[in-house]
């Protein structure tokens, strides 16, 4: 048994429509007499069959059950739900392009490019779904109200949960999560050897004076980079000099004032136990100073040091009161109260 090909699904429920009263006429049954065997009344026959009316899957099995079809009345109204549900996709995307288009000169130059490079016969099938992505995070935005993006910084002493910290807040906010160690590392082992230097220090002169200046520099040339783009940005990065500095500080303060950006410094305390047993745990080859002249390195710990602004302090010693994913959801109601 064969149907008619139909792009246009009106065009096809009503010939599958028109099959079903072919069968039920072959088969000696009237609308009337079907009506009952098929469990639904008659006028739901005539106009299935006439195309005014669709019926669910079940009908369409008792159907084909008792013409003797052989599963072709099945296998067809399957095929019109694909083809409906997918011109319904369709028209939703076409709206949806419509609105984007109206709503952002950018997006316009988006679609035409998406949908230049999935033309064709060689189209990826990853261009529509792209596309939808990105219609999708548009409209979310759009929805939300304007808010300013804001700029957390998270410092402390190596090993006190500075990135497991900004790993729990970027989880709860969905904001960028930007880590020193993961960003800059590369560049800082290649500076490091091509100054004949061993590529994991991170306690020599000529690392603190000629090399750790541009790796701050980098994170935050990245962090502004999002901020710019109005998206609100975690950096996680030890800030021994940096956050207790108040001319440093009030100099981010006021490059953060002028683009409307909200700041906030999150330092991560923990005890000097605590920072050994991680680095111990962590076993990477930066710390290889630190854990191979333990002493010396404990004794420059200062369990004072504080930003010299305003910021929020994070206990993550061994007997701390709070779990740290207490303290990330308590930052996060301070930087993203909705």
């Amino acid at each position: 048994m064969s149907f008619p090909a139909a792009d246009d699904p009106s065009g096809a429920w009503l010939a599958l429509g028109q099959t079903l009263a072919a069968l039920r006429k072959a088969a000696g049954y009237t609308q009337h007499t079907f009506a009952p065997l098929a469990c639904y009344g008659r006028s739901t026959i005539a106009n299935v069959e006439t195309g005014h009316q669709r019926v669910d899957r079940e009908f369409w099995v008792r159907c084909d059950t008792l013409l003797g079809a052989d599963g072709a009345l099945i296998q067809e109204y399957d095929r019109m739900e694909r083809l409906t549900r997918g011109r319904r996709r369709h028209q939703a995307l076409v709206a949806t392009t419509a609105r984007h288009r109206g709503a952002h000169p950018l997006m316009d130059h988006v679609i035409r490019h998406t949908a230049a490079v999935g033309s064709g016969d060689n189209a990826g099938p990853s261009v529509e779904g792209l596309r939808r992505r990105i219609f999708d995070a548009h409209e979310a935005r759009a929805g939300r109200p304007e808010s300013a993006p804001a700029l957390v910084l998270i410092g402390g002493y190596a090993g006190s949960g500075k990135t497991e910290l900004g790993r729990m807040l970027a989880s709860i906010t969905g904001w960028t999560l930007l880590d020193k160690d993961q960003i800059t590392r590369p560049l800082v082992e290649d500076l490091l050897s091509a100054m004949d230097r061993d590529p994991n220090d991170r306690h020599s002169e000529a690392y603190l004076r000629q090399v750790r200046p541009v790796e701050y520099r980098c994170v935050l040339n990245a962090a502004f980079a999002q901020l710019d783009a109005g998206g609100s940005c975690i950096v996680s990065a030890p800030f021994l000099q940096e956050l207790p500095n108040p001319g440093w500080l009030q100099r981010l303060t006021n490059r953060c004032s002028t683009r409307g950006i909200g700041i906030l410094s999150v330092w991560v305390d923990a005890d000097v136990d605590s920072m050994y047993d991680y680095l111990v745990r962590r076993d990477a080859a930066r710390d290889s100073w630190k854990l191979n002249h333990w002493d010396t390195y404990a004794a420059s710990v200062d369990p004072t040091l504080r930003p010299a602004l305003p910021h929020f302090v994070v206990d993550n010693a061994r007997h701390a009161a709070a779990g740290l994913f207490g303290h990330a959801d308590a930052v996060a109601r301070i930087v993203s109260p909705s």
